[in-house]
């Protein structure tokens, strides 16, 4: 049987860094954005994922971040929270819609897959307060799995399968 275990907060020391660094060094208010800076700046994302997440993890397996739901970070809602409030992603021909937020019950049986920490204005200050998962499993919602969800970093805690 998998073992679950809490990283929460090596997760959030990410998300932090990722803005911290996106805020202080990358993003310029008075300069237009160019794609180096992107493409810069997606190469110190990836770094720090592997050097906060994985590494501290013990996870030894390849992986990138941002580009595929990550199957071994499962995402569960925090106890206190009965349920989590959902924005569904609508896929259109090259692009994501989000639907308007919706609550529902996560039952134990759920599996959603962190994907992205995400921020409506990505090139602009960021504080990146929600989190894009992939819905694996849904018994209550069946119709959901397969989709992407945006749900609020503050409800949900990060789960490591060893």
């Amino acid at each position: 049987m998998d073992k679950l275990n809490d990283i929460t907060s090596v997760m959030l020391q990410f998300r932090e860094s990722v803005r911290h660094n996106w805020n202080t060094y990358f993003q310029d208010a008075d300069e237009p954005m160019g794609p180096e800076i992107q493409e810069a700046f997606t190469l110190v994302e990836q770094g720090l994922f592997q050097g906060i997440v994985l590494c501290k993890c013990a996870y030894v397996l390849p992986c990138r971040y941002r580009e595929a739901p990550l199957p071994f970070i499962q995402v569960v809602p925090r106890p206190e929270i009965p349920d989590l409030e959902f924005q569904i992603g609508l896929l259109g021909s090259s692009y994501k819609v989000w639907d308007s937020p919706v609550r529902f019950k996560v039952e134990g049986s759920t599996k959603l897959e962190f994907v992205q920490f995400f921020d409506w204005n990505p090139y602009e200050q960021i504080n990146m307060s929600l989190v894009q998962v992939y819905i694996a499993r849904m018994d209550t919602r069946p119709d959901l799995v397969g989709a992407h969800a945006l749900i609020a970093e503050h409800e949900i805690r990060f789960l490591l399968i060893t």
